[in-house]
């Protein structure tokens, strides 16, 4: 808001009021919380002096997706509901005949449901079987680009997975004392590529 009005008033514009809507769709309970929050250092003394912003806070999950589905920017209304329903993948599959009809067939409406399944794959903490279930709802028409995000997406957080744990064992071993040429050995990996991960953590 600061930044907005910041840039309007250096750029000779009118200002107009901005309500701040924040939207929660967690689990848990939640209470946003105000600017003074962060000034937790600072004596009670002052607090009449660190601006108050009030806010609209909605919970997601009371807005029924009737209501969602009548914005007239679908691509938000998608979004709304993929992460409303981000915890209950047969919710979301449910409503996902209804999200499709409201797509055309334009390239770009695509190409954002494309990434709204993926964000749906890969983020929701959600079991196997309600991966499935979101993967069978997947129209045929995207299925293949959505799966194959998906899968370099997964194969990328395993690769960096391993190689957090491979510079663990590493440092250790040059913390033990092992040369890097034996270290090389054992990580099979490429001698340049150790002198890199040694200098990075600081033991070059």
């Amino acid at each position: 808001m600061f930044a907005h009005y910041f840039k309007c008033l250096r750029q000779k514009q009118k200002l107009k009021v901005i309500i701040p809507i924040i939207y929660y769709q967690g689990q848990k309970k939640w209470n946003a919380p105000q600017l003074w929050d962060i000034f937790k250092e600072y004596p009670n003394s002052i607090k009449d002096y660190v601006p108050k912003l009030n806010h609209v806070l909605i919970s997601l999950h009371s807005i029924p997706n009737e209501n969602l589905l009548t914005f007239k920017n679908k691509m938000l209304a998608t979004a709304l509901i993929a992460q409303k329903w981000r915890f209950n993948p047969v919710k979301f599959s449910e409503d996902i005949t209804r999200i499709l009809s409201v797509f055309k067939d334009r390239q770009y409406d695509w190409n954002f449901l494309e990434m709204t399944f993926v964000y749906m794959l890969n983020v929701s903490e959600i079991e196997t079987e309600g991966l499935k279930s979101i993967i069978n709802t997947i129209p045929p028409t995207i299925k293949e680009n959505v799966m194959t995000t998906y899968m370099m997406l997964k194969n990328e957080a395993k690769r960096e997975g391993k190689l957090e744990g491979k510079i663990e064992i590493i440092l250790g071993l040059f913390d033990d004392g092992f040369e890097i040429n034996r270290i090389a050995k054992v990580a099979k990996m490429k001698l340049d590529e150790i002198e890199k991960i040694l200098n990075d953590n600081g033991r070059l």
